[in-house]
């Protein structure tokens, strides 16, 4: 697939992949993987921050905020998701885990969603292996398809 573009230029963001164009002479459409770089999140001026280790999305819009996915660090330990992060004197409350927010943390062992989280992505938590222990509160209304899949050490 080609195009044409006068300088860098984000085109379009599904899940953990971002299309952009790049600067070479071909400018040529490159499709790169989350994984694949650290630094994605420039891409979107201000959508991603990182909130005492945690990446959130934002919805300036809304005032709402989701976990996301890391940025080139993986989660570990025990994770306590705050009910609400302050980003630049505002105030955001976090209402979701994003799709592919934990997958894979390997050395992730315990979770803390507070009771403003109403949904919890497509897998969110898949491929956690170490979790143990998840505490989700009655507000969540919504769990994505193969969230928990392969969190063998999950007991509660």
């Amino acid at each position: 697939m080609m195009a044409c573009f006068t300088k860098k230029t984000p085109v379009e963001f599904i899940d953990s992949a971002v299309y952009y164009a790049n600067e070479q002479s071909t400018q040529t459409l490159i499709l790169e993987k989350q994984k694949q770089f650290k630094n994605n999140y420039k891409l979107i001026k201000d959508q991603y921050v990182n909130v005492k280790g945690i990446w959130y999305e934002i919805s300036p819009g809304t005032n709402e905020a989701s976990v996301s996915i890391s940025r080139g660090k993986e989660y570990k330990g025990n994770i306590k998701i705050p009910e609400e992060i302050i980003v630049k004197s505002k105030t955001y409350k976090v209402s979701r885990i994003n799709d592919h927010a934990f997958a894979n943390c390997l050395k992730m062992k315990t979770v803390e969603l507070p009771a403003s989280i109403t949904k919890i992505g497509d897998q969110a938590f898949y491929g956690c292996k170490n979790l143990e222990n998840i505490q989700i509160a009655d507000s969540v209304t919504s769990i994505g398809e193969e969230a928990f899949r392969y969190c063998m050490s999950l007991v509660k």
